[in-house]
């Protein structure tokens, strides 16, 4: 293996020795040869498994108001890695209202550009159906060409260049972020048009303006993004936000006027409705009728809507086809509710709890529709899925009411709780037959409120209690559910257990262990946090006030005790754990508490929450034995 190891290394030695003994040129005003030698003196390329020589971006806004993207790409491939990364492209465009022009397809190795320095290879640029529409045939305008290189070698560099060029109204903004997935040498932005806004976001980029016509950001030397990936880069790394709306109004107005456009449905279509109608009571039942039509009348496509922003079809023309993509779905679906007597208005809803540069109107950080019902009783319903929500699921996601009067941006919902709470106890006591009986209580507010888990009674005692009970110890199964409060922003609720057996150890003596609650804090932490990561460059957003308390009272007076927990505490600057220890004659109580205090928690500060987690989890703030 070592041997094997040493002649590959050897290998693209050569090959980079042949690389750089010849000239590459310039390509579309960049230096080549300069971007290949920059590589090597700041980049280890015996280490890394691709380097980006150049990723340049160029959006340009013709004289036609037609909206051309120009992607030029110069990568340098080190292993089997790079060569699935970029060797073969997939590119998705719309040719009913868009244009693909590949300019540049080609590999530089042995001296030499392959197949050829200017012409590109018939069978490189293949256009085929994307999967997901090949059975919906008003979709199939769709595209994913695939830009396949020659002579890809290990060792070699492949330049890719190619434009689409939007022919209709484009739903025209985006966000460039300078750091990728690999290291660069030069990443580079432009935009050219005066109507096009922008603006620069976490800094660290060099702004070049040319005249009032066109603009130019470029970083270099930049190394690959911040590890572990976050689901919201562009909060932490340099990034250019830009859009050619003037401002969120005029976005909505424009969008409103497509999707209320299309809702056209037929007396026929509508009959069929009625009769589905006709048994629903109450309002709620109303409009979980009208999901269940959608879902089995409607088979849905999982494709990127952003290609049919401002064009959904009608919405008697998806039910007449019987298949829709999300937004063809929002748009029947808002029809079908009006016709079951809502009041329909359609929202963004963003994946994380704040957009950045919110100046800047955009859908492409906002993408997932949902449908507020004015009912009165707070319904909201899902189109993708046909089903109906609670108002709790959005809760701490940027949201964008389209109907808002006045400065029509992005919000974020929060609720009255300046703390969000999640407390849970148990009471356990021996019963008869070496079995034991107990009851708990359960208290979560804000975003640990679980009220999508406990609004329907049906669910409430097995869909969420007998979990949330057996995730704390194995084997505890609710017998009733008494609850109090069932709302969006606190649900309150008692419960007795059935009767349970204690597991034994192998000395045969009763063994207990408290675990961390399903719904917990650890349930809740944003993606990408792992706690087997002793280090991470990315910041963890968003958990200030997240409060989180454990309790377990345990009747003792029969009990022969061998192990309880040791007090212990342990307090640092973005939080505290605490296991309190109160024992007497007849109890022993734990209570074991986990309070993150800082919102944001930067990368350097992560092993300290790392800390606070790993002891929630150790089984050692948890076990009980006795005989």
């Amino acid at each position: 293996m070592k041997r094997l190891t040493c002649l590959s290394t050897i290998i693209i030695l050569l090959l980079s020795v042949n690389l750089f003994a010849a000239e590459m040129g310039s390509s579309l005003g960049q230096d080549l040869d300069q971007l290949w030698a920059q590589a090597q003196q700041n980049f280890d390329t015996q280490q890394e498994d691709c380097i980006l020589l150049l990723e340049s971006l160029e959006v340009s806004l013709n004289k036609d108001q037609s909206l051309s993207t120009r992607v030029h790409r110069v990568v340098w491939i080190g292993t089997a890695v790079g060569v699935r990364r970029y060797a073969d492209l997939r590119v998705p465009w719309n040719s009913a209202t868009s244009e693909l022009k590949v300019e540049k397809l080609r590999t530089w190795r042995e001296g030499r550009w392959w197949p050829d320095a200017e012409q590109i290879s018939e069978t490189a640029v293949v256009h085929t159906l994307p999967y997901a529409v090949n059975r919906a045939d008003d979709y199939t305008a769709m595209r994913e060409t695939m830009l396949l290189h020659d002579g890809v070698e290990l060792g070699c560099i492949m330049e890719t260049v190619y434009t689409i060029t939007e022919q209709k109204v484009p739903a025209a903004g985006g966000l460039f972020i300078f750091a990728q997935d690999d290291p660069a040498v030069r990443t580079q932005l432009k935009i050219s048009g005066a109507q096009i806004k922008s603006e620069e976001i976490n800094g660290a980029v060099e702004w070049i303006a040319q005249g009032g016509q066109q603009k130019i950001w470029t970083s270099s030397l930049t190394q690959a993004r911040r590890q572990p990936a976050t689901g919201s880069p562009q909060s932490i790394e340099p990034t250019v936000a830009w859009t050619l709306w003037s401002d969120w109004n005029s976005l909505a107005e424009n969008w409103l006027k497509n999707f209320e456009r299309a809702q056209i449905l037929e007396s026929r279509q509508t009959d069929l409705l009625q009769k589905v109608l006709h048994p629903a009571l109450s309002t709620r039942q109303r409009a979980v009728a009208v999901g269940d039509f959608l879902n089995q009348k409607v088979r849905p496509i999982h494709y990127d809507t952003g290609f049919w922003t401002f064009a959904p079809r009608s919405a008697v023309r998806t039910l007449d086809t019987a298949y829709g993509h999300d937004l063809d779905r929002a748009v029947l679906a808002a029809a079908l509710l009006g016709v079951a007597g809502f009041t329909v208005d359609p929202m963004f809803i963003g994946q994380g709890s704040s957009l950045v540069a919110p100046d800047i109107p955009r859908l492409q950080d906002i993408q997932r529709i949902i449908l507020r019902l004015r009912s009165g009783s707070g319904l909201w319903f899902d189109p993708a899925s046909g089903t109906v929500i609670s108002p709790d699921e959005i809760m701490g996601h940027a949201f964008w009411d389209l109907h808002q009067s006045g400065d029509n941006r992005p919000q974020t919902p929060t609720l009255p709780q300046s703390e969000m709470s999640f407390t849970v106890g148990l009471n356990l006591s021996p019963g008869e037959d070496d079995l034991f009986k107990g009851e708990g209580y359960f208290r979560g507010t804000a975003a640990f409120s679980q009220h999508g888990e406990t609004r329907s009674p049906e669910g409430l005692k097995d869909g969420f209690v007998s979990p949330l009970s057996e995730s704390i110890l194995p084997g505890l199964k609710p017998a009733s559910v008494l609850p109090g409060s069932i709302e969006p922003a606190v649900v309150e609720l008692d419960f007795t257990l059935q009767e349970f057996e204690i597991p034994h150890d192998g000395l045969d003596r009763k063994s207990l262990v408290l675990s961390a609650p399903l719904g917990g804090i650890l349930d809740t932490l944003p993606q990408g946090v792992h706690l087997y990561d002793e280090k991470r460059d990315t910041p963890v957003h968003g958990m200030k006030g997240w409060h989180q308390t454990v309790t377990l009272r345990l009747e003792t007076s029969a009990a022969d005790l061998k192990h309880i927990p040791q007090a212990f505490k342990l307090a640092n600057d973005v939080g505290l754990f605490e296991l309190q220890i109160h024992q007497n004659e007849d109890c022993l109580t734990l209570i074991r508490t986990l309070v993150l205090t800082q919102k944001d928690v930067m990368a350097e500060q992560w092993p300290q929450l790392r800390a606070l987690l790993l002891a929630e989890l150790d089984p050692a703030h948890g076990t009980v034995i006795w005989n």
